[in-house]
């Protein structure tokens, strides 16, 4: 569920986090829902990759968010 992921993640997850992990992370659960990209075509725009390197990315946050489960 995206809310608990946003509960937990920006107390413990920044300092765990790559650069880019961090950057696909706050484009994903940014505060101003306004600004917001969820779409991996979208996200890989904003942050200069590929659709597969954000697939990649957004995976291994995940797995990080699951450890503080």
């Amino acid at each position: 569920n995206a809310q608990g992921h946003t509960l937990i993640a920006p107390g413990l997850l920044p300092q765990v986090l790559t650069p880019d992990e961090k950057a696909v992370f706050d484009l994903i659960y940014a505060t101003d829902v306004s600004k917001r990209v969820t779409s991996t075509s979208g996200i890989a725009k904003n942050v200069g990759k590929n659709p597969s390197q954000i697939s990649r990315i957004k995976s291994s946050i995940i797995a990080k968010t699951k450890s503080y489960l």
